[in-house]
Formats: structure tokens, C-alpha cells, sequence
């Protein structure tokens, strides 16, 4: 059976995951704004993650995340990074993230990074994180086949019903150049 895939860039991601935002309860200034929000608060302000915090935007309201898994197709992850670390998915499998890069662990914290007063907490920071490490040319990315798989290989993997549950999948391949 196939399935419908809502893909996703960053700047949609806040609109995409807040389309689910009903079922959550509101949270104050006082839970959300802590040392990391204040330390990027106009960035999250600038794509109305307050709004959808606090319940001040209408149905999108009380979200952060809680219940969403989030894949990312990419460069890859550092798995072990201090703000992604609890944040992988159960479904997360060895395989599919052999090769930790820069790109792909910063596209990461944007989306998920856990709220821990350390560093930056995500966007959606009660998510959880399925990520893949994809062949990419340029400077950072994966370009070695024994560690990345294809974008179609992680497409396919995503296209078994197993996943069905993750609804939204950040890609975000290529450079300005």
C-alpha cells in the first residue's frame, strides 16, 4: 500500500507539524521560555513558534511536537550529539545513519533538539528524529556508498508500512552555489 508523504522544508515544517496541534495543551511563557528560547527567541518568533507554543494562533495551538516523528534525509547525523541523543525514533535503525555530518545534525536540531537549557532547543522539540545518511556531492556531504544510501533507498525504506507513522520528511539537499 502506498502512502501519502508530506515533504517538507524548514521553513514549512512549523506549519506542517503544527496542522496536528489540537490535541495539545498550551503551554505557558514560563515552559517554553527558557535560557535557549531567549537565546534564539526572534528566530522562533520569525516563523510563529511562540504562537503555536502558547495557543495564541487558533486551532494551531499547545504544540511541540509531542508525538511526531520527523524524518531526516540528509548528510547524515552525529548521533551522539548532546541535543539529539534521546531523540531518536524506536524506529531508528543502525543502518540507516552510518555517517555523522555538519549539515545533517544542524537540520536535525533545528526540527527536534531536546529542551534541555543547554545550547538550543527545536522547533519541534518534543519530537522524535528518524535520520538517514544520503549520498551527496559538494564539501560536508556523504559521498562514500558504504556509509550513505540513496535518496531513493531512503524513500523506499520510509514507503513501507512500518513508517506509516512518520508524516513529515525534511530534505534539504544541494548549496547556493
Amino acid at each position: 500500500m502506498k502512502k501519502n508523504v508530506l515533504l517538507s522544508v524548514f521553513l514549512g515544517l512549523c506549519c506542517s507539524i503544527t496542522a496536528q496541534a489540537a490535541a495539545y495543551t498550551n503551554a505557558t511563557p514560563i515552559e517554553y521560555q527558557n535560557e535557549e528560547y531567549q537565546n534564539n527567541g526572534a528566530a522562533f518568533t520569525a516563523i510563529g513558534a511562540n504562537l503555536a507554543y502558547t495557543g495564541t494562533s487558533g486551532v494551531y495551538t499547545g504544540f511541540s511536537g509531542n508525538g511526531v516523528t520527523v524524518a531526516v534525509v540528509d548528510s547524515g547525523t552525529m548521533l551522539d550529539h548532546e541535543d539529539l541523543i534521546n531523540k531518536y525514533s524506536s524506529l531508528q535503525d543502525d543502518l540507516f545513519n552510518m555517517y555523522g555530518a555538519a549539515h545533517g545534525t544542524h537540520t536535525a536540531g533545528i526540527i527536534g533538539a531536546e529542551k534541555n537549557n543547554t545550547g538550543m532547543h527545536g522547533v519541534a522539540y518534543n519530537s522524535s528524529l528518524l535520520t538517514f545518511s544520503t549520498l551527496l556531492g559538494g564539501d560536508g556531504g556523504c559521498q562514500d556508498i558504504r556509509y550513505c544510501m540513496s535518496q531513493d533507498t531512503a524513500f523506499a525504506i520510509l514507503a513501507d508500512d512500518l513508517y506509516d507513522d512518520v508524516l513529515i520528511i525534511n530534505n534539504s539537499w544541494g548549496s547556493v552555489e
